[in-house]
């Protein structure tokens, strides 16, 4: 199987940068004009978002509230059929849940560029 259905397309990794994920991954999209790579080895000459894979996806996940899991069958049904990726499905339900306010000070402090917990400052 190729890597790319083992890890987010890049429109879904490029929000997960947006959100402030750190750009840590195995994998990297990277921009070479003019279309989008996959690619092992990161480079600061081009644009590029990390390409988590499925394992990585995971592990953020596990960081979450056992509370919150309900959540992810209310998302599989939104989403519809369930014809996108496992590495697909996990980087939305990461989306959906900062988008709800669902990732603790813990979470984010683990995962998110720059985030210092509240109780820190």
């Amino acid at each position: 199987m190729r890597i790319e259905t083992f890890v987010p397309n890049v429109e879904t990794c490029q929000r997960l940068k947006d959100v402030g994920l750190k750009q840590d991954s195995l994998y990297s999209w990277v921009f070479h004009p003019p279309d989008w790579v996959l690619d092992g080895a990161a480079s600061a000459e081009f644009d590029q978002c990390s390409a988590f894979t499925v394992g990585e996806l995971g592990l953020m996940l596990m960081e979450t509230e056992i509370r919150h899991y309900p959540h992810q069958v209310s998302l599989m049904s939104a989403l519809g059929s369930l014809t996108i990726s496992e590495a697909e499905f996990r980087a939305k339900m990461i989306l959906f849940m900062i988008d709800c306010g669902f990732m603790t000070d813990d979470w984010k402090v683990l995962w998110i560029g720059g985030y210092e917990s509240k109780a820190q400052i």
